[in-house]
């Protein structure tokens, strides 16, 4: 495989995995170490993106494809 069909359905699977999910899970972690106390704070944040961008990348993605199997 060329690298230019990898990137093709790199593309492809980020655009369809942010149409179907509407984005990007996100999650963090801070740790607090204070004196007798001793926390941890999880925080999960979710990254929306439109879907107008997630059409592009499966546009994109399909492109990439087809002018990989092309050359």
């Amino acid at each position: 495989m060329r690298a230019i069909t990898i990137v093709g359905i790199v593309f492809l699977v980020v655009g369809l995995v942010t149409l179907i999910f509407g984005g990007f899970p996100i999650h963090s972690k801070a740790d607090s170490d204070r004196a007798i106390i001793e926390a941890a704070l999880r925080k999960k944040k979710h990254i929306q993106v439109p879907t107008v961008f997630s059409i592009a990348a499966i546009g994109a993605g399909i492109t990439l494809v087809i002018l990989g199997r092309r050359m």
